[in-house]
């Protein structure tokens, strides 16, 4: 516009001069078109740049919108990082950034500004872990959610993060995590029952349904074994068959009681136990009769019997693991070596224990690894992806400029370099309540003394009036000796 305005030669119309055109009224109409290029020049450098990129068209022309979804800490703390980033750039390549947790409130509170050309940056928790698969599913469940939303046959840039190799179908992309870790006892039984590829590259509502289908196998009872045609039959078949099993229960115990007290030792125990399953140790069998024996009579009478045979199995599984605590009770947890995490246990586990019992009982430790290690690698994911972003526009307005236009991403326009949580009480409210607390603790502490000098004081006087009390008593104690000897003698 500089250039074409001071040479007083418009684009087309100085090419128009240039190719001879001399009349005047075709130099009217040249203007007028330069006049359009002129007003709409953002537009067309941007649908420019677009075509290059291969983006959409339709995309909005305006500011941009950043939407991070992923669980609380990590969309916040990636919410003000990427605003740090982009605060000090100008307002041609600014950003509103916001943030949600795509299991909770994301599509609440921010479909509706997932508007065209918006960025929606999505972790995925990794939902190959049995305790993280529905989770993983809800979280592409809102992004299908916000990317179904088109306007002029457009809708959001959704992206991706995790460490399942899965791209989503509605997606624009993915960025996929290198896992960096053994496999759990569930990623291994669907490699040894469903295939070698059957893990990676599959959706977690195919897994969650793999899950689910081993979590009944075994069941009398599920949620979708029982339907309005056949509940009067199974349950009534499961309550009888719970009525034979007490029955049974009663028999066995009556047959190790041999000498009818009504009770079980722990020898007694054993062999009774070792009927119904010949797969624990004796070392074991111990633990749950230690267990079982609540009034720690070292015997079991016949309810305490029928609750450890009748033991869930979570609850067997709970007891019969190594106490990991030492004496101090302190949690004292070696480093694992196995092949994949639960072999162990899956090696001692009782027999009549099921695969997927094993399974849940390593939920907790499949939190904690969302928790603490896959949630911040993700974290660091979106920090390099988003400082590579803000590099990349910093670099523009600097190359552009020859360097006048250049800016620091890594600097703010704020004077305060600190910045602290607000106090909901001002400062000399707070130094007023120290003093206060130090006065009263103070005057505590002198009565106390004063108490204690008290009792000394009174624990002396009550000594020494003991001791004039007993030293009288001698004395005439003697005295009533000695005139009993000079009547004697008289």
């Amino acid at each position: 516009i500089v250039g074409t305005v001071t040479a007083g030669y418009p684009l087309i119309t100085g090419v128009a001069a240039a190719c001879g055109l001399a009349a005047t009224w075709a130099f009217y109409l040249t203007r007028f078109f330069d006049a359009l290029i002129y007003v709409f020049l953002p537009q067309i450098n941007i649908t420019i740049i677009r075509l290059v990129q291969g983006r959409n068209l339709r995309h909005r022309m305006t500011g941009r919108t950043v939407v991070i979804g992923d669980v609380p800490w990590v969309a916040q703390a990636a919410d003000a990082f990427l605003s740090k980033i982009f605060a000090c750039s100008y307002s041609a390549a600014g950003l509103n950034v916001l943030s949600g947790n795509p299991n909770d409130h994301l599509v609440h509170r921010h479909t509706h500004r997932v508007v065209r050309g918006a960025l929606l940056v999505v972790g995925r928790p990794d939902g190959r872990l049995a305790a993280l698969t529905s989770a993983e599913a809800t979280t592409s469940l809102s992004l299908a959610q916000a990317s179904s939303i088109q306007s002029y046959g457009g809708t959001c840039e959704s992206i991706t993060i995790g460490h399942s190799p899965y791209k989503l179908p509605l997606s624009k992309n993915g960025i996929f995590l290198k896992r960096h870790r053994p496999m759990y006892l569930c990623e291994k039984l669907v490699l040894e029952r469903e295939g070698e590829k059957s893990l990676d590259g599959r959706s977690p509502g195919s897994l969650l349904g793999v899950y689910n289908k081993y979590h009944e196998e075994g069941a009398e009872l599920s949620v979708h074994s029982l339907s309005r045609r056949n509940a009067v039959q199974v349950l009534t078949a499961s309550r009888i068959k719970a009525a034979r099993q007490k029955g049974n229960l009663r028999s066995v115990f009556d047959e190790i009681d041999v000498n009818r007290d009504g009770t079980l030792c722990l020898a007694e125990f054993t062999q009774a136990y070792k009927k119904v399953d010949e797969s624990l140790t004796d070392a074991q069998i111990a633990k749950l009769f230690r267990d079982a024996d609540v009034d720690n009579s070292g015997t079991l009478d016949y309810d305490e019997f029928c609750e450890v045979m009748n033991l869930p199995e979570m609850d067997m599984l709970n007891i019969l693991e190594a106490d990991a605590r030492n004496e101090e009770g302190l949690l004292m947890v070696e480093p694992s070596h196995e092949d994949y995490f639960g072999q162990s246990i899956r090696r001692s586990a009782p027999k009549k224990i099921k695969a997927y019992t094993l399974v849940e009982s390593q939920e907790f430790s499949m939190s904690l690894y969302e928790s603490r290690i896959a949630s911040l690698q993700r974290f660091v994911s979106m920090t390099v992806m988003f400082h590579q972003m803000g590099d990349r526009a910093q670099k523009f307005w600097r190359n552009v400029s020859f360097g006048y236009l250049g800016y620091r991403m890594d600097r703010t326009h704020s004077i305060m370099r600190i910045a602290t949580t607000a106090s909901p009480v001002s400062g000399a409210e707070v130094r007023d309540r120290r003093h206060f607390i130090a006065l009263v603790t103070a005057f505590n502490n002198a009565l106390g003394v004063i108490d204690n000098s008290g009792h000394i004081l009174l624990s002396r006087r009550r000594t020494e009036s003991y001791r004039l009390t007993s030293r009288q008593n001698s004395a005439a104690r003697l005295s009533r000796q000695s005139s009993v000897a000079s009547a004697t003698g008289a």
